[in-house]
């Protein structure tokens, strides 16, 4: 018995739907967000396979920093609004 054959069409996105990224971009965004998760950097290090801590830290240490930054703020907000 012979299978139907499925519409190209369905299968194939269009390419107005996604905007044009790299196999890079999509790496550096998955670290990004593990960053932000605070994960170990040691960790991210070892996922990402940077050979030295130096990279991985250059790269994605400002975002432990940003949100401890926010959070500073944010304590230093509730001081004022409860003073």
């Amino acid at each position: 018995m012979a299978v139907a054959p499925v519409h190209c069409s369905i299968l194939v996105r269009k390419a107005e739907l996604l905007p044009n990224f790299s196999a890079h971009v999509i790496r550096h965004t998955a670290c990004t967000r593990m960053a932000e998760c605070r994960m170990d950097v040691k960790v991210l290090q070892y996922i990402m396979g940077h050979a030295h801590i130096d990279v991985t830290m250059e790269v994605y240490n400002h975002i432990g920093e940003l949100t401890r930054i926010e959070n500073e703020i944010a304590r230093l907000d509730s001081m004022v609004l409860n003073a």
